[in-house]
């Protein structure tokens, strides 16, 4: 029971490779999709998803248009996401939602 509690403090040593891992890849598909939309190109994950039915986003180069309007949009909510660590941390009535580390570690994602 000992060793189970020790583990259990220490917390997990994949979860912020995982954390490392999907941020690297939203950020190369942000930027691939940024390239091939202001280049014109023949493929895009918007035009792919268009074709699919998915979604209905219009390429756009302007920032208030298209896809660009969502990632704003998604980039807001991270800024709000990234102050509940700064809550979490400073006041009482958060410290029942979960280990500081963890909160930590979403910070640093976001």
């Amino acid at each position: 029971m000992r060793q189970h509690n020790k583990l259990a403090a220490e917390g997990s040593k994949v979860f912020p490779f995982i954390l490392v891992a999907m941020g690297t890849a939203i950020i190369v598909l942000i930027m691939m999709e940024s390239y091939f939309q202001m280049t014109d190109q023949p493929f895009s994950f918007v035009k792919m998803l268009n074709k699919e039915g998915l979604t209905s986003y219009k390429e756009a180069k302007e920032p208030n248009h298209g896809i660009w309007h969502l990632m704003g949009w998604i980039g807001s909510g991270c800024f709000v996401l990234m102050m509940f660590y700064s809550l979490r941390k400073h006041f009482r009535f958060m410290t029942d939602v979960g280990p500081i580390r963890y909160w930590l570690d979403g910070h640093m994602f976001l």
